[in-house]
């Protein structure tokens, strides 16, 4: 059995403002801010856990 050589699929351009919306952009901000914090989080629990006082957190941030 022989492969059939696939068809080139036509490609559309890109339209990043009309393929946007209102709740696509707030997704991606939460999405964001998630990632952010949760970093931010995870090194105050360690720097906590570690003793650290407020000037060395501050400056390891």
């Amino acid at each position: 059995m022989k492969a059939s050589p696939s068809a080139p699929v036509a490609r559309v351009p890109l339209r990043p403002f009309s393929d946007t919306s209102v709740s696509t952009l707030i997704a991606g901000f939460v999405a964001m801010m998630t990632g952010y914090t949760s970093s931010l989080v995870l090194m105050f629990q360690a720097s906590q856990a570690a003793h650290l006082s407020d000037a060395q957190i501050s400056s390891w941030i």
